[in-house]
């Protein structure tokens, strides 16, 4: 079949037409695909990935094929619940794991726990989930918020410690006084008594002289 040269000229931009689509959309379309590289975990509390706060239960979590699209699927329906921009984390073949590893942000009182980083096993690299700088302030201001707030708990801790101290200190013994020295009885000895004198010593002397007297006769009748 004979074409007329302006033909020609319509079929060969149509053929570059549907060159450029199929370049730009297969893209698209695989990315679709889910990559074979699994791996299931559980959360017993609430769980940001991305701009999505999941509830605690178990989940599949995988990468796009040909994207850097991460995904997060109901474990027992496969229905993706959650999606999230993510760049490459290279570690050293030193830090590969058998297990997967999860890693988060910081937590603090009033944000969910948010996860930050996910390695596969068994890879030297792992997916850095990108934020909204929004999401990332609040974080900040929550760790802000808590670090002040554990500051000023530990100076009221420190505060009752020095009170109940100089309050233990005010109810005892004032410094300035002397303690006081348990007094010791000093044995002292105990005088000797005499016993009174109740007669006169002349009748023992009369006594003495006529007994004196009676030897003496007693002497001259014998000689």
């Amino acid at each position: 079949m004979n074409r007329s040269p302006l033909q020609r000229h319509n079929l060969t931009v149509v053929t570059c037409a549907l060159l450029v689509l199929t370049a730009l959309f297969a893209p698209a379309a695989g990315a679709q695909l889910v990559s074979s590289e699994t791996t299931v975990f559980t959360t017993d509390k609430p769980l940001r990935v991305g701009e999505t706060i999941l509830d605690p239960g178990t989940y599949d979590i995988q990468l796009l094929e040909n994207s850097p699209v991460l995904v997060v699927m109901d474990h027992g329906t496969n229905r993706i619940v959650a999606r999230a921009q993510t760049v490459l984390h290279q570690r050293d073949k030193f830090e590969v794991t058998k297990a997967p590893v999860f890693m988060y942000y910081p937590t603090a009182p009033g944000i969910p726990q948010t996860l930050r980083t996910w390695f596969a096993p068994h890879v030297t690299f792992g997916r850095d989930i990108i934020y909204p700088a929004s999401v990332e302030q609040e974080i900040r201001l929550a760790l802000v918020r808590s670090a002040r707030e554990s500051q000023e708990q530990m100076a009221q801790v420190k505060e009752s410690e020095s009170t109940g101290t100089v309050a233990s200190v005010e109810s005892g013994p004032s410094a300035s006084e002397p303690e006081p020295v348990p007094m010791v009885a000093e044995a002292r000895p105990v005088p000797s008594r005499e016993l009174p004198l109740t007669a006169s010593r002349t009748p023992l002397f009369a006594a003495l002289g006529a007994l004196a007297l009676a030897g003496a006769a007693l002497l001259r009748k014998m000689f």
